[in-house]
């Protein structure tokens, strides 16, 4: 598996997140960086350092408590608070 394709998306993705101002986009385009970190981490786990450092990253975009994802929310799109 190329892992810089996905390294790249991951590093604009958390660039975008800056200037989403919907809080909602914020949510889903953190999940997804959330597992491309997680399948990073499976195939190349010699970095597995670098991406948790990239995953703080995501957790530096405060969302506000109301739109914090709720159980029955994540399980409509077949993902558990473990999973993130």
């Amino acid at each position: 598996m190329n892992t810089g394709a996905l390294d790249s998306l991951v590093h604009y993705s958390i660039l975008q997140l800056k200037a989403l101002p919907n809080p909602e986009q914020k949510i889903e385009l953190v999940v997804q960086i959330e597992s491309w970190l997680e399948r990073l981490k499976q195939v190349d786990p010699f970095r597995r350092e670098r991406y948790d450092e990239l995953g703080k990253r995501t957790a530096t975009h405060k969302i506000p408590a109301c739109f914090k994802l709720s159980n029955d929310h994540l399980a409509g799109r077949g993902i558990s608070h473990g999973e993130l």
